[in-house]
């Protein structure tokens, strides 16, 4: 079986998504299949580079910057990732395949989609995780203008050249009830690999930062507009005076300088903000502190279960969020018992629950349950068979 993985970014890129995307691949290689990865990169010098391991072909083609940048320069460049990945990488590809799987964000690879299936009436399969225009719209970042309607294109182009729709939650599926495009859409979780992380001694986070006696509350992940950090914040602000309690936020984004002018100003003393990390190492990092945290904005109307919930509950640690209201995570955590969960505005409640997670006893209890939940619902073992299944790939 050949399959091909088309993705926005690949480690060693540092965002959920590129592990997502890597556990996949090596899961469907352990099945035996060949895989190719065909990801964006703003880093070559060179316009395409492959790299080859066993029956894992990772392409990487160069391309304008997609992360970190300006939000016109973004869409720009990612509106070119079609024309870009064919007239860079299309040598590196240029082989049959069984199935293509595809990731979303970005949405702009329907145009390189609807060629691959009509020159090999190849089976498709949408991974789909933001649906992007529409919140942005429900967060505020874009208005229903002319932009929104070139997005709302793309947005039904790669809808359309899709076989099959993986959606995050019943929440998201709702969106398509309405449309044409409903007998598509499927459940399907996050994923990530289930095997234990090993903490490194030599990687002492801790006590480096000066935290040996504190309940450390750890937020991994994109510090963006959708993630309302100013939710953080505020709690972060409520348990200033409690001298056994800091917030680590580790990742990149939009809000990152904020964020850094706010704590050097004084105005958040008992948080600190660490750049990305590999994910091998990120792993290791979070590993070492107490909660996970979680926060969504109320605005948004997508039901993301979001990518580091999975870092959390593989390396043991309980959940704290905060998150838009309907969001399945609510049910998700309190009815596993891996965490707890309030909707985003209840500031008491989220600050009750902070409290709660503070004692030993509660994060033990809760801990004991975010195994069960991460085989039993976020397994890539169980992704990999619903993919295969849902596209008449299993007998290949």
């Amino acid at each position: 079986m050949r399959i091909l993985l088309i993705v926005d970014c690949y480690l060693p890129e540092q965002k959920s998504s590129a592990a997502l995307m890597h556990d996949l691949a090596d899961e469907m290689v352990s099945r035996g299949a060949m895989v190719t990865v065909l990801a964006p990169s703003a880093h070559l010098t060179t316009s395409c580079r492959v790299e080859q391991k066993g029956r894992l072909k990772v392409v990487r083609y160069r391309t304008g910057g997609t992360k970190g940048t300006p939000l016109y320069v973004r869409a720009v460049n990612e509106m070119l990732l079609s024309a870009t990945a064919w007239a860079r990488a299309r040598r590196a590809i240029d082989q049959e395949y069984d199935l293509v799987v595809f990731y979303s964000p970005s949405i702009f690879f329907g145009p390189f989609i609807a060629y691959l299936k009509s020159r090999m009436r190849v089976r498709t399969y949408l991974v789909l995780r933001d649906i992007f225009p529409d919140w942005a719209v429900n967060a505020g970042i874009l208005r229903k203008g002319l932009a929104y309607r070139v997005f709302k294109f793309f947005e039904w182009l790669e809808y359309a050249t899709a076989d099959r729709i993986g959606v995050e939650t019943a929440g998201s599926a709702q969106y398509f009830r309405k449309t044409a495009h409903f007998g598509k859409i499927e459940l399907l979780r996050n994923w990530t690999r289930t095997d234990s992380v090993p903490v490194s001694p030599d990687r002492a986070y801790r006590s480096a930062l000066g935290l040996q006696c504190k309940t450390v509350f750890l937020y991994g992940g994109n510090i963006g507009i959708a993630q309302d950090m100013d939710n953080i914040l505020r709690l972060a602000h409520r348990m200033e005076d409690m001298e056994n309690v800091h917030f680590v936020l580790i990742g990149s984004g939009a809000e990152v300088e904020r964020l850094t002018n706010l704590i050097a100003d004084g105005e958040a003393r008992n948080v600190t903000l660490l750049p990305p990390f590999e994910q091998s190492e990120y792993l290791s990092v979070i590993g070492q502190f107490d909660v996970g945290l979680i926060s969504l904005d109320r605005r948004l109307q997508s039901f993301s279960t979001t990518g580091k919930l999975l870092g959390y509950l593989r390396c043991g640690l309980p959940v704290l969020a905060s998150v838009n209201l309907g969001n399945e995570l609510m049910e998700l955590l309190t009815g596993s018992g891996a965490g707890l969960c309030s909707w985003n505005g209840d500031d008491d409640r989220f600050y009750q629950n902070a409290l709660s997670l503070c004692s030993p006893v509660v994060r033990n209890a809760l801990a004991t349950s975010t195994r069960a939940l991460l085989e039993g619902e976020f397994s890539a073992q169980a992704a990999a068979s619903r993919i295969l299944h849902s596209t008449d790939m299993t007998a290949v």
